[in-house]
Order: structure tokens, then C-alpha cells, then sequence
């Protein structure tokens, strides 16, 4: 039997300072991986997709004192591929030299730059990635969207496994495209179906339900500020609010047009104090919409109130 050949990796030597371990740090506490088993200190582990052909793929990180950053990929991603993305991911495609002169010109970048030595931007491994943040983490907290990340890379991402520490990457586009949870929902759960229905629209930003007047005065804020850039950002706005109503509105008509998965009709059984907490949902999504000067009243009610 054949002796497995060395793994592949790469090596970066970073332009500028860089410290792996507060990179490691801002991993952790912000968008890291979904993970089970130990990891070894010193080592920064990531699981994400290959930019090309999607391929899974995992990292193991680790920076000599010299500065060098060391990589051993698993998976079948080609180590110059994986070397160019996780470069961009750690900001290291970038030339820092010029870093620590800002540091001493600015007193508030040079505070900073102390308390976190050696740091760079962290990025998304892909745009998909971010773009699918982005819709995930739309008016909810970031912890209950991290949480509904978490549970999408689980269930429906890739598992790579390195040296023990067992991580899942986000799903390919294929597998989310495929997915068919919401397919027929209106056949067994009209009701759920239409407070849905009321939910992602809102999201959407369509009137007269909450969402709308906010993207709206937001794009005209922006087109009327008269300057390049605002009318760059109302750009922006306006694409993103239309990239968005196509998703959402892609699970409605799957929720009221698509076949239940298997011919399954069984109704749902809804527990009394969640339906009550839905309407009570509706109708607040619905007067907001409508009056949307409630929420301000509000707003200036309770600042009063606190004096």
C-alpha cells in the first residue's frame, strides 16, 4: 500500500505587519465557520468555497516568527487558487508598509493600531457569501442570522475536516436553488402562507407594509444629496432592493405555486400562543406601513418620557 504524498500548501509573506492570531480572533467572534473538535492553538482553520467551481475547501493557517504565513490545504482545490483567496480573505493581497505611518499621523488610527497590533480587514471568502449575508442578515439581529447561517452550512453546506477539527463551508448556489422546504406551502398551511407572504414583501420594501417608507426615504436622502457618491449609494439602493424582492419573491411562488414535496398535504398544526404572536406581527407590519409616522410618535413619545 502506497504512503499518501505531503499535503499541499503554500506559503505568504506578508508586505507590511500582519498577525495571524488577531485575525483569529476576529474570525472567532464574528463569522466563523460552523466547527466541532478541537483546534490546536496557533492555528487559524477555514472552511469556504473555491471561487470558481465551488469546490469545498480547508485551510490550516499558522505564521512563523519571521512573519511567514504557512497554509496546508485539504480538499481538492489547487494550492495556488486557495493561496490567492485566502490572501484576499486576510487582506494580505495588499501592500501594508505604508499602515504604520497612518498610525502616527492619526492619534485615533494609532490607538487602534496598538490595541490591535498587527491587524487587518477579514473579508468575506466570496461575494456569493456576502451577497447571501447580506439577505440573511436583513433586519434581523446579527446573532439570530449567524445562527440561520450556521444551521444553512450544517445541513446543506460541505463538512472539511482538518487534522480532527471538523468545519462546514457555506452551500454552493446548487444546493440552495434546489432547496424545496417552502415548495406548496399554501396546499397544508394557508395561513402560515399568507403571514409569510406578508413578512417577505415587507422585507422587500413594498407598500403599504413596514420596510417601505424607510427605503424610501433612504434612496431620496441620497439622490437629493446632490454630490457623486450620493447618487452612487442611491444606485446601490436601488439594486439591492431589487436583487432582494427577486429572492423573496422566488419563495412566495414557490410557497403558493410549486407542488408539495412527495404530494405530503398534511395540515400543520399550529400552536394558539404562536398564531397569536403572528397576528399580533401582521397587524403591527401592516400599521406601519400604512402610518408610518407611528414609529416616529413613538420615538418621540419615549424620548420625553425619559427626559
Amino acid at each position: 500500500m502506497s504512503e499518501p504524498g505531503p499535503r499541499p500548501s503554500f506559503e505568504i509573506d506578508p508586505q507590511g505587519v500582519f498577525s495571524l492570531e488577531e485575525s483569529a480572533r476576529f474570525i472567532g467572534a464574528w463569522h466563523e465557520a460552523p466547527a466541532q473538535g478541537p483546534s490546536q492553538p496557533g492555528h487559524l482553520h477555514l472552511a469556504f468555497l473555491t471561487d470558481r467551481e465551488w469546490k469545498p475547501v480547508g485551510l490550516c493557517l499558522t505564521q512563523a516568527a519571521s512573519g511567514r504565513v504557512h497554509g496546508d490545504v485539504y480538499g481538492d482545490a489547487d494550492p495556488e487558487s486557495a493561496r490567492a483567496q485566502a490572501a484576499r480573505i486576510l487582506s494580505l493581497d495588499m501592500d501594508g508598509r505604508g499602515w504604520a505611518e497612518i498610525g502616527h499621523r492619526d492619534p485615533v488610527v494609532g490607538r487602534l493600531q496598538r490595541r490591535f497590533p498587527g491587524f487587518r480587514p477579514v473579508n468575506w471568502s466570496d461575494a456569493y457569501e456576502a451577497a447571501a449575508w447580506c439577505i440573511l442578515s436583513t433586519r434581523v439581529a446579527m446573532r439570530q442570522a449567524q445562527g440561520v447561517k450556521d444551521r444553512m452550512c450544517r445541513e446543506l453546506g460541505h463538512e472539511v475536516d482538518i487534522h480532527g477539527h471538523r468545519l462546514w463551508a457555506f452551500p454552493d448556489p446548487q444546493a440552495l436553488a434546489e432547496l424545496e422546504s417552502f415548495n406548496g406551502l399554501f396546499e397544508y398551511a394557508p395561513g402560515l402562507t399568507v403571514t409569510m407572504t406578508v413578512f417577505l414583501f415587507a422585507l422587500a420594501g413594498i407598500p403599504p407594509l413596514a420596510g417601505w417608507f424607510a427605503k424610501f426615504e433612504i434612496f431620496r436622502a441620497t439622490a437629493n444629496a446632490g454630490t457623486g457618491a450620493g447618487y452612487v449609494m442611491a444606485v446601490f439602493v436601488a439594486v439591492n432592493s431589487v436583487i432582494a424582492l427577486f429572492y423573496y419573491a422566488r419563495i412566495a411562488q414557490a410557497m403558493w405555486m410549486q407542488p408539495a414535496p412527495d404530494g405530503d398535504h398534511s395540515p400543520v398544526r399550529v400552536p394558539p400562543a404562536l398564531v397569536g404572536a403572528l397576528a399580533i406581527c401582521v397587524v403591527a407590519v401592516v400599521a406601519v406601513g400604512v402610518y408610518p409616522q407611528l414609529v416616529a410618535r413613538v420615538g418621540d413619545m419615549a424620548t420625553f418620557a425619559l427626559g
